[in-house]
């Protein structure tokens, strides 16, 4: 009996249960995993496809629900037509791991999956990715649909499901030869993601939930993988991304009451303020694992300190 399998038993007997009275209900702590696969990259990226390759590696069973089309920054957004359609597909052949699209955004997608397609065998995991560049620090990750699929998921039903979100890095150096790096880093960006599972499955797994309620991982990997110096888990403290998208006025639309105004990049070079945040640990080389809390609520000193200065109003 290997130690994990102690472990178990052990706490099955403090807990009063004998072996051969527990559950018969699917576990999540050990052995397969039902695991959904979403991303915003489209459902037949690269990204997603290795992903998937390295989850039914690790003997996981594994179902894509993504959408038709790339959806990169699309963050949390959703559909508001209501009484409108929107569109799935089965992409997959019969007896191929099981593919949809579903024509709208990553949190579309997610929900969609949950709610409908997998409505009958709600899987044990939601992981998104492997996303087309990093998703760092509070800036880098508010628009990211990556982790708004994720997010989506943690914050789905009445527990949530636990989710994992998986970005790729870039190397802006590699523009002009189509990001080798990046490519070649999708197939341990899966077997990592693999490897993240089985540890918490082993380590943490509580009431047969990988995660805390409601919350999910942000995992980073830096490229080129050969070049990782470990692996840092900590806040997502980065207040700074390594890009911007911002706008500039070069036509001079405001002084004339309307016009263009473009869309450019911007890459800061400064260095991040938080000097333990997960930007600056990315940038040294380390595979980066934050922990998202799906509750929007501020923490209670916040709270409080909101609550005294509101204090007048609220008497009324």
């Amino acid at each position: 009996m290997s130690r994990f399998s102690l472990v178990l038993l052990a706490l099955f007997l403090a807990s009063g249960l004998a072996a051969s009275t527990a559950s018969a209900e699917h576990n999540s702590c050990s052995g397969t995993l039902k695991i959904m696969l979403t991303n915003d990259d489209g459902f037949d990226s690269p990204g997603i496809t290795a992903m998937q390759a390295a989850l039914v590696a690790a003997g996981h069973e594994v179902t894509i629900v993504a959408p038709l089309e790339q959806q990169s920054g699309k963050g949390g957004s959703i559909s508001t037509d209501v009484g409108g359609f929107i569109d799935i597909a089965l992409e997959s052949a019969p007896g191929d791991p099981v593919v949809w699209s579903v024509a709208s955004t990553p949190s579309d997608a997610t929900r969609m999956g949950l709610s409908v397609i997998l409505a009958d065998d709600p899987p044990d995991l939601v992981v998104s990715g492997s996303n087309f560049g990093q998703n760092l620090g509070q800036g880098g990750t508010r628009g990211s649909g990556t982790l708004g699929a994720a997010l989506a998921a943690a914050a789905f039903g009445e527990h949530g499901i636990p989710a994992i979100a998986m970005s790729v890095g870039i190397d802006f150096a590699e523009a002009g030869t189509g990001f080798p790096s990046t490519f070649a880093a999708f197939g341990p960006a899966g077997e990592f993601t693999a490897d993240v599972i089985e540890e918490l499955q082993q380590n943490g797994c509580r009431n047969g939930q990988l995660l805390p309620r409601r919350h999910s991982l942000n995992i980073n990997f830096p490229v080129p993988f050969e070049g990782q110096q470990g692996v840092k888990v900590d806040r997502q403290l980065g207040e700074t991304a390594d890009l911007d998208l911002v706008f500039q006025d070069v036509q001079g639309a405001v002084a004339a009451g309307g016009g263009g105004v473009l869309l450019n990049v911007d890459f800061p070079d400064e260095p991040d303020a938080q000097r333990r945040s997960d930007t600056v640990a990315f940038k040294d080389g380390f595979v980066t694992i934050a922990t998202m809390d799906g509750d929007m609520s501020a923490r209670r000193f916040q709270q409080n300190q909101v609550a005294r200065r509101l204090r007048d109003l609220a008497q009324h």
